[in-house]
């Protein structure tokens, strides 16, 4: 991955794509996990980033997304995160599955959280 401004590059297969506010070139339910590391950070991925995870993920699969803890609280791009993940749920295309905090994640001071969905 690479990062290219407000989007994120994703590798899949031979090609690449980027994940953003539109439909990438993956079939739906393609993929058993979807994993993101690093990529919710202030002017890279969009919230709507999320739709298409869980659009290229398979039902059953997960959807895994580590990110800076702060970013929650002091990123505009981020601080409306939790309530819609939160519809994302209600919605029903996803159930949470944990919200994990974790000490040290960035420089050794910086908390992260892990979030962990499985797709409906």
């Amino acid at each position: 991955m690479t990062s290219n401004s407000s989007t994120m590059v994703i590798q899949f297969g031979d090609g690449t794509d980027v994940i953003g506010h539109h439909r990438i070139d993956v079939e739906d339910n393609t993929y058993d996990l979807v994993v993101v590391a690093g990529a919710f950070v202030p002017g890279h991925c969009p919230l709507t980033a999320l739709d298409e995870m869980i659009r290229v993920c398979k039902p059953g699969g997960y959807i895994i997304n580590s990110m800076r803890l702060e970013f929650l609280f002091i990123s505009k791009d981020y601080t409306g995160l939790l309530d819609y993940q939160r519809a994302l749920e209600e919605r029903g295309l996803w159930r949470r599955v944990s919200h994990i905090i974790v000490d040290r994640y960035f420089e050794t001071v910086k908390q992260g959280i892990t979030f962990v969905y499985q797709k409906i």
